[in-house]
């Protein structure tokens, strides 16, 4: 489940901020037709993408990687909240994120997703 939620975070997050700065520089309407809120919109894609890396770097910083993953997956379910899925995924993802991040920082040698015998 991570790791679809990291491909989803990342892939939203780059074609989000991807079309909205190319709609701003080229004066399209696209999302909206005040260039501002095309730039701040592109920011929240961009944390939305950072939350793709959250779940990258929780196996090195639990806690940061958690962080990163929440926000961001909230932040997709706020933005996209007009969408069934995403309205969906976005608590799921950030309560896996958590969950992630309380396996890896509790030292236990065993991978998350995986049983041992």
């Amino acid at each position: 489940m991570s790791l679809t939620a990291a491909l989803f975070l990342g892939v939203l997050g780059v074609l989000g901020v991807g079309s909205l700065l190319i709609a701003a520089a080229f004066g399209s309407e696209f999302w909206s037709d005040e260039r501002d809120e095309q730039l701040v919109s592109a920011v929240v894609f961009a944390v939305i993408a950072a939350g793709a890396v959250g779940f990258l770097i929780m196996d090195r910083r639990p806690w940061l990687g958690a962080a990163l993953a929440v926000v961001g997956s909230l932040l997709m379910a706020l933005v996209l909240f007009w969408a069934i899925l995403p309205l969906v995924l976005g608590p799921v993802f950030a309560v896996v994120a958590v969950l992630r991040a309380r396996v890896f920082s509790s030292g236990s040698g065993a991978s998350p997703g995986r049983a041992t015998a």
